[in-house]
């Protein structure tokens, strides 16, 4: 399934390449590409500068800004494929694209604030042992947000109680916008 999403993933950078020369974004927005938030990952930035095209950009799998323009713009811009993945019931990986064109789309039009590589945590569970990162993660209460993917491999039923478990505990009082 992951090798197939790569297509997703391939499919909106090569949009991103036909609008925009990563190069040029960088030399537009250097403060941007370039901040000490990103730590290490600066270097992947200098491995861009060489080329136009983009190869693709960083996705750390958590919530993302967008402005309404960005939709607009990639909307004018490249009508036919967002019509076409809009009109798939299931996933064309082939053809499709997905949200995270419009962050990219959003980035290299420098319309975007450096944001610490720390700002989250995306948890991976296969398991019901990689459930101990997730009730780390509210004992530490060191990020805002966290992206918790399921990709269980065991029996689903325990893994889901577990997670439930660990959620009520954390939050036991229904949020405001819970019915």
């Amino acid at each position: 399934m992951y090798l197939i999403f790569l297509n997703v993933l391939k499919n909106n950078i090569a949009l991103i390449n036909q609008n925009f020369s990563i190069r040029e974004s960088i030399r537009k927005n250097k403060g941007k590409w370039f901040n000490l938030k990103y730590g290490k990952l600066n270097l992947l930035n200098a491995l861009f500068l060489p080329w136009n095209n983009s190869v693709g950009l960083y996705q750390q799998h958590l919530p993302t800004s967008l402005l309404k323009t960005t939709y607009e713009e990639v909307w004018e811009s490249e009508p036919e494929v967002l019509k076409m993945t809009c009109m798939n019931r299931i996933r064309d990986f082939k053809l499709d694209v997905n949200q995270w064109l419009f962050k990219e789309w959003q980035v290299m039009k420098g319309n975007f604030e450096p944001r610490s590589i720390h700002f989250g945590k995306y948890i991976m569970v296969s398991e019901s042992e990689d459930l101990s990162k997730v009730r780390n993660l509210f004992s530490q209460n060191k990020v805002k947000v966290f992206c918790l993917n399921d990709h269980i491999t065991e029996s689903t039923e325990n893994v889901m109680q577990e997670a439930i478990s660990i959620f009520e505990d954390a939050f036991p009082k229904k949020s405001s916008f819970e019915l």
